[in-house]
């Protein structure tokens, strides 16, 4: 994929989305997350993606961020991929893009509560932040 020049990142808004919605209790704290997994098995738990809408129903992918696993969960183990992350929800295009998901899978029979933070790290040519003031995500699995 060819980099963009930092003019053509300016030249429009750029629309950060993360996989769902998530709650920040303030800038300084995470957005928090909460998703139920199957027991045994790996499950994407959220996604991120970084792209712009054209023509109001076309999305491009103008970055892939990285995401970094900040505190581990305790009864399971967490991995990021590049895969497709759909059609961005109200973002009004038409099309799927690609983008970074988080995939959480829990130690074998394990069933419970777990939990584990990662920090999510733009492009920072794109002068933006992901998320509603803070890139750290705090994210609590059930595991059932």
């Amino acid at each position: 994929m060819r980099r963009a020049s930092a003019a053509a990142l300016l030249a429009g808004p750029i629309i950060l989305a993360g996989g769902q919605p998530g709650r920040a209790q303030s800038a300084n704290q995470p957005v928090l997350l909460q998703r139920t997994v199957p027991r045994d098995a790996e499950t994407r738990v959220a996604s991120e993606a970084a792209y712009k809408t054209y023509d109001g129903t076309t999305c491009l992918v103008r970055y892939l961020p990285t995401i970094q696993l900040v505190v581990p969960p305790q009864h399971g183990t967490v991995r990021f991929d590049t895969a497709d992350v759909g059609v961005p929800a109200g973002s009004g295009c038409r099309n799927s893009v690609t983008g970074t998901v988080v995939l959480y899978r829990p130690n074998a029979g394990f069933i419970g509560k777990d939990q584990f933070t990662y920090k999510t790290q733009v492009d920072p040519v794109a002068m933006d932040r992901l998320g509603p003031g803070n890139p750290l995500h705090s994210l609590t699995v059930m595991v059932q």
